[in-house]
């Protein structure tokens, strides 16, 4: 698969491109984020209220995504690689 086809199929685009010429090959390094986890907290504070003030109650819910690097690998501008870091060797 060539890059252009690569870059129709994703729904995102890359958040950093490396291009790397070595021994007259060049292979190009797109980094694309990757929704790995999802968690939630949330904060209840309460305000018993100073003189003249009616108590009240806030709750605050925060929302974190966890994301890694999808990397997607071309050589000579044809699809060589996909996956994470780890996997790549």
């Amino acid at each position: 698969m060539d890059q252009a086809s690569v870059h129709e199929m994703m729904d995102v685009s890359a958040t950093s491109t490396i291009t790397i010429f070595e021994q007259g090959q060049t292979y190009v390094f797109e980094y694309y984020p990757l929704q790995t986890a999802q968690s939630k907290s949330t904060n209840t504070t309460n305000n018993n209220g100073a003189f003249g003030q009616i108590p009240s109650k806030v709750t605050t819910t925060t929302i974190t995504d966890h994301t890694h690097a999808l990397i997607v690998l071309y050589k000579e501008r044809r699809l060589r690689y996909w996956g994470v870091m780890g996997d790549l060797s």
